[in-house]
This record gives C-alpha cells, sequence and structure tokens, in this order.
C-alpha cells in the first residue's frame, strides 16, 4: 500500500512534468562578461518574451556548463549571447550585425537574421535534457 501511495505521489507531484536543460556551451573565447539565456515555449513569443532567463558569469574560456532547472515538459528554442563587455545587450554594428558571440538551440543557423522558431525548436520531456550549442 506504502508503494501505492508513493507512486501516485510521484505520478502527481509538480516536478513529475518539469526537468532541467544540461546546455553545454562551446567555443567561449574571453573569461569575461555574462551568458544571457532565454528559453521561448512558442513561435509567437519567440525572442520577445523567455519562459526562463538566467545570467551566468563567463570566467573561464572553452566550454561551460549551465543547468536550467525547474523547465516545464514541451516544446522550447534557446537563444543566448556571449555579453562581453557586460552592458546588458547584444551589441552590433551599424549594419545591426552583431559583434557579439550568440547561439541557439540546434546550431541553427542565424542568415539575415535569427532563425525561425522551428528550426531551433527540441523537445524537453525527461528529467535531464541534454543539448550543445556553438558560438
Amino acid at each position: 500500500m506504502l508503494f501505492v501511495w508513493m507512486y501516485v505521489c510521484l505520478l502527481f507531484s509538480p516536478t513529475a512534468s518539469q526537468g532541467q536543460i544540461l546546455l553545454e556551451i562551446e567555443n567561449v573565447k574571453k573569461p569575461t562578461g555574462v551568458m544571457r539565456i532565454g528559453v521561448y515555449a512558442d513561435e509567437e513569443n519567440y525572442l520577445k518574451k523567455a519562459i526562463h532567463f538566467q545570467n551566468v558569469a563567463v570566467s573561464e574560456t572553452g566550454t561551460m556548463t549551465v543547468r536550467l532547472k525547474g523547465i516545464p515538459f514541451g516544446t522550447y528554442a534557446i537563444s543566448l549571447f556571449h555579453d562581453q563587455n557586460g552592458n546588458g545587450k547584444l551589441d552590433s554594428n551599424w549594419m545591426r550585425i552583431p559583434k557579439e558571440p550568440y547561439g541557439f538551440s540546434q546550431n541553427a543557423a542565424a542568415t539575415f537574421g535569427p532563425p525561425k522558431f522551428e528550426k531551433a525548436a527540441f523537445q524537453h520531456g525527461q528529467t535531464t535534457t541534454e543539448l550543445k550549442i556553438k558560438l
């Protein structure tokens, strides 16, 4: 009876339908500033309103790992950029081409602007979803 009760509690607990995204960010070239990460749930809010936003200090070059905890299961797209000077924005030149490194889930290419939501979209439906994004 105790086993059945524990199973029911686990099945209907708030954490049973959410997990973490383990994000490996490759090609970090400067050990300064902040990595700004946004998780987006749909095309309508993509790059406008993140369901989860996280800033992580950058202290090493190479590859850094970030855990995004408490993400409900679903379909998402991630965008991130390395705010090397810590000014809170993605710096760009006069043609609006980014001067700071950036990336998207699925390593979706940014050609003449950011990729569409469906190009960067991935499924998160397990305790830990692992992703790699190359800057």
